[in-house]
């Protein structure tokens, strides 16, 4: 902008974020890539090992898993998670070792979103004393069986974090695709199984 003499006044300047814009469309490519995997997935196992460090990678999480539940035997179980420079969580855990807040709502098939697990009260507790856990905030996807709680997508990041929409979205997706998947293989392994 200038007066009628020419002097500058000012500069008007438009910008505009398209952080959102791409977040979205490397979700998309990230969620075909995924549909790819799915679709060519052999092993129920295996597919849960790819999507925990495919996922993991895309959120640049410290920790991603997906977890078997076992509610009537009060046992969780991480067969394989990805933790890029962390000590692996594999083992078997009391499930009672989670507040009880979070168990009624993963068996409600309500997601938990965390933004810093040392200052919630549901998870300051168990988190307060490790520190080495890679742990600061989380999102637990829960899935169900016939209205049961058998498993659960975990991912971690290692300092607090406010989850947006997009990215809870992106991890529900995510684990209710890939359960869709592992039950269908897992049906498909009985099912052989019987015929041979």
């Amino acid at each position: 902008m200038h007066t009628e003499s020419g002097q500058l006044l000012g500069v008007n300047v438009a910008v505009r974020d398209i952080t959102r814009r791409k977040q979205a469309e490397a979700d998309t490519l990230f969620l075909l890539d995924l549909g790819e995997g799915i679709r060519f997935a052999a092993d129920a196992d295996e597919l849960l090992w790819a999507v925990a460090v495919a996922l993991g990678e895309h959120l640049k999480a410290s920790r991603c898993a997906f977890l078997e539940i076992e509610v009537e035997h009060d046992r969780l179980v991480i067969q394989r998670d990805y933790h890029p420079h962390l000590r692996s969580a594999v083992g078997s855990q009391p499930l009672s070792i989670l507040d009880p807040a979070i168990i009624s709502a993963a068996r409600a098939g309500q997601i938990v979103a965390i933004a810093d697990s040392r200052r919630d009260e549901r998870t300051a507790t168990i988190f307060a004393t490790r520190t080495d856990s890679g742990v600061r905030a989380l999102v637990l996807t829960p899935l169900l069986r016939d209205g049961a709680l058998v498993s659960a997508l975990v991912v971690a990041l290692g300092e607090p974090h406010e989850w947006t929409e997009r990215e809870i979205t992106l991890v529900n997706i995510v684990a209710e695709r890939t359960w869709l998947a592992v039950e269908r293989l897992r049906l498909d392994n009985v099912l052989r199984e019987s015929d041979a």
